[in-house]
C-alpha cells in the first residue's frame, strides 16, 4: 500500500475545526531535523476551532504571520481516503451532540470526567 502526506480538520457548519494543532511544535522540529533549519513557533493552540471566513491565504500563512491558518480541500486525496470507508451513522449523532453542547462532559471507560471543547 502507497502512503501520502495529508492533514485532516474537521468542518461543522462555518466552523473549521482542527484538533491536532497541539503537534505544531513537534512537527515543525520534525521538520527542522531534515532540513536544518530552525523555526521559531510562535503560536500553537491546543486546538482550533474558527469561523472558515477566517482563514488566511497560503501567501499570508507562508510569511509567517503569527496566528494565522491555511486550510484548503484537496478532491483527490478526499477520494482516496474515502474509497471502501464506512462511517457508523451513531458516530456522527454523537460528535453532533458534543459540537452543539459546549460545556458537555464525557466519561471515559473508567469513568474519569473530561470537559469536552469547554468555553468555546
Amino acid at each position: 500500500m502507497q502512503g501520502f502526506a495529508y492533514h485532516a480538520w474537521l468542518t461543522y457548519g462555518p466552523k473549521i475545526i482542527d484538533l491536532t494543532t497541539y503537534q505544531l511544535r513537534q512537527k515543525v522540529a520534525e521538520l527542522d531535523a531534515l532540513d536544518g533549519g530552525h523555526t521559531d513557533v510562535g503560536w500553537c493552540p491546543e486546538m482550533l476551532v474558527a469561523d472558515r471566513e477566517t482563514i488566511s491565504t497560503y501567501g499570508q500563512v507562508a510569511q509567517g504571520g503569527v496566528g494565522q491558518f491555511y486550510y484548503e480541500r484537496n478532491q483527490a486525496i478526499e477520494e482516496k481516503l474515502a474509497s471502501g470507508f464506512t462511517y457508523d451513522p451513531e458516530d456522527l449523532k454523537i460528535a453532533e451532540l458534543i459540537l452543539a453542547s459546549p460545556d458537555i462532559k464525557v466519561f471515559g471507560p473508567n469513568q474519569n470526567s473530561h470537559a469536552v471543547m469547554s468555553g468555546l
